[in-house]
């Protein structure tokens, strides 16, 4: 019996960054941005009463993204997300210890509004091309003319 579940790994999450992006490159070169991204939910205490809780997640991002979101984004924008979950685990340097930890790795970003973010003067630097240094080109050979060949009609042989 088969089932019709998909066993995927998914997750979307819509929040706000804690932190400005934070963009390294590594040894090989490829970018790579760590986001903190808040997310709120509501829970209803026993008594009725409402309260919010946030909760903290860690995001990569690599590649065009990554630098992307690093130019874009700021402390307090907002973002969409989509990934997948992991979970690292690593030797603590010091202690020797084993930890583990949870991250998304993002897939796809949602950049809500992040346009609107962005400084009025990177705007308009985005828009006029950067001014291109005055290069020096000698003038270049005409090239030699090619004779000009005649077209030389078939003669036809009339069968006699």
């Amino acid at each position: 019996m088969t089932s019709p579940f998909k066993h995927e790994n998914v997750i979307k999450i819509a929040g706000v960054l804690g932190t400005a992006p934070e963009l390294r490159i590594t040894a090989n070169g490829n970018s790579v941005a760590t986001l903190i991204v808040y997310t709120n939910h509501t829970l209803h205490n026993a008594d009725g009463t409402k309260r919010q809780e946030s909760e903290r997640h860690w995001v990569v991002v690599w590649g065009m993204h990554a630098e992307k979101a690093a130019r874009l984004l700021t402390k307090g924008s907002k973002i969409g997300i989509q990934g997948r979950m992991t979970y690292p685990t690593w030797k603590d340097r010091n202690t020797a210890e084993t930890r583990y930890g949870a991250e998304i790795i993002a897939q796809t970003l949602d950049y809500q509004g992040a346009e609107e973010d962005v400084p009025e003067a990177e705007q308009v630097a985005a828009e006029t091309p950067a001014p291109q240094p005055a290069e020096t080109v000698a003038p270049a050979e005409p090239e030699p003319a090619k004779p000009k060949r005649s077209r030389r009609k078939k003669v036809q042989v009339a069968a006699a």
